[in-house]
């Protein structure tokens, strides 16, 4: 696999020398710089770290990183020569703001199959869980990276496999979220082939690049013609920056997708059978009244597809 350089600031490079590193059973691990640094300091360690999985934890007042991350890589390689190299994958996680508006805008709700399917470490499915009050095991996830399909695992996702775009699609899940990778424009192909596994009636919530909005490439007005237009309920630009803390400037936009048809009808509650009666009351006895008959209230109408643009200006991805 091809790999690349990347390379640390000054600043980011004397505050890792100092970094203290820890394993916290059932967190992760864990990279603490034990003097201060002012903001401008830190908004540099942070914008780093960030590149590779870990997120500020207030409480510990350390950066977390998943259980699997090559820490002696990452920090190793910055206190040896300030880079670190990696593989050249297309990899920028979500930030926890962005994955809430992509989760509200997919109106996932407790018993809808939901699917992942470049899941990264979880920084989307985390959320679902957190949001939707689902359970790991009940998101589907994809991911073609082994050390994050491993931190997947550990997180109690169920791991369908690594090549999402190998997989025959079949249209079994109700909800997609997902931010697929952008390198080449892979992401018109990814989210086309999650609308094939989305079931009728489903919603697919993507983040996407900018550029489809005003791309004259060919896969780009084909995407446009064939999936946005006719089936896009959101189409709006995420705020500047969403992803700088990701470790990219590309500007980003949210669409959601609706699948055509009716979603299948939630099971609804059966009927107990009647007692049989083995002997007839007296005569004079009153017979008990029949039970009454369970009635299937009508479903709720589905709020409107509105993506509340006020909503965007107050998300604080900083």
């Amino acid at each position: 696999m091809a790999t690349k350089r990347i390379s640390a600031t000054d600043t980011v490079q004397q505050a890792l020398k100092l970094a203290v590193l820890e394993d916290v059973p059932g967190l992760g691990h864990v990279v603490r710089i034990p003097t201060p640094l002012d903001r401008a300091q830190y908004e540099a360690v942070d914008t780093f770290l960030r590149k590779f999985g870990g997120r500020w934890d207030r409480k510990l007042r350390a950066h977390v990183f998943p259980t699997g991350t090559d820490m002696q890589t990452i920090v190793g390689g910055v206190v040896a020569d300030g880079t670190v190299e990696v593989a050249a994958e297309d990899f920028f996680p979500t930030l926890p703001d962005v994955a809430a508006l992509v989760i509200r805008h997919a109106k996932i709700a407790s018993g809808l199959r939901v699917l992942e399917p470049s899941a990264g470490t979880g920084g989307l499915a985390d959320e679902v869980v957190r949001l939707a009050g689902l359970l790991p095991a009940q998101v589907d996830v994809f991911e073609i990276n082994a050390a994050r399909q491993k931190v997947l695992t550990e997180k109690g996702y169920t791991v369908l496999g690594d090549d999402f775009l190998a997989y025959a699609p079949e249209p079994r899940w109700e909800r997609v979220v997902m931010n697929p990778p952008f390198l080449r424009n892979a992401y018109l192909e990814h989210v086309r082939h999650a609308f094939a596994c989305l079931a009728p009636g489903g919603r697919l919530a993507a983040v996407v690049s900018e550029a489809l909005s005003f791309s004259s490439e060919r896969p780009a007005q084909a995407f446009r013609s064939e999936l946005l237009h006719p089936h896009g309920v959101v189409n709006e630009p995420l705020p500047e920056g969403s992803f700088k803390r990701s470790g990219t400037g590309i500007n980003t936009r949210l669409i959601v997708l609706k699948k055509p048809g009716a979603a299948a009808p939630a099971p609804q509650p059966v009927a107990a059978p009647a007692l049989q009666q083995v002997a007839a009351p007296p005569a004079a006895q009153p017979q008990p009244a029949p039970a009454p008959q369970l009635v299937a209230a009508p479903a709720a109408p589905e709020s409107a597809d509105v993506f509340e643009p006020a909503g965007l200006s107050q998300l604080s991805l900083f």
